[in-house]
């Protein structure tokens, strides 16, 4: 029997359906408040500190995974702790005598 690359079945498509304003501000919710857990017990990284917040913030962050589609929960779990990162870059630099900058960057040169 020959290989059969496309089909005409009318199998229905598991397609992701984005989240309606309700649902995403119920995934906000939950997000906040499994963020304001984490913040309570000094918890940056919910991904690598896994045991602790299944310790301290279980329900939170259940309630979390449960009102936010997953591809959410994972960035805005990275976000946290790339936020994080980029606050402390700053918090260094200004310590250190860094100025921001306000304003554009000029475009970068053409190669002709």
């Amino acid at each position: 029997m020959a290989p059969t690359f496309f089909t005409t079945s009318t199998s229905t498509a598991t397609a992701t359906i984005a989240p309606d304003r309700s649902k995403r501000e119920k995934c906000w919710l939950a997000r906040d408040n499994f963020f304001s857990c984490l913040d309570k017990h000094n918890i940056v990284d919910s991904i690598r500190e896994k045991n602790k917040v299944d310790k301290v913030c279980r329900n939170e962050n259940t309630s979390f995974e449960a009102d936010c589609i997953s591809s959410w929960v994972t960035y805005f779990k990275q976000r946290r702790v790339a936020e994080w990162k980029k606050s402390q870059a700053i918090e260094k630099l200004e310590a250190e005598g860094a100025v921001r900058l306000e304003g554009q960057l000029p475009p970068p040169p053409v190669k002709r």
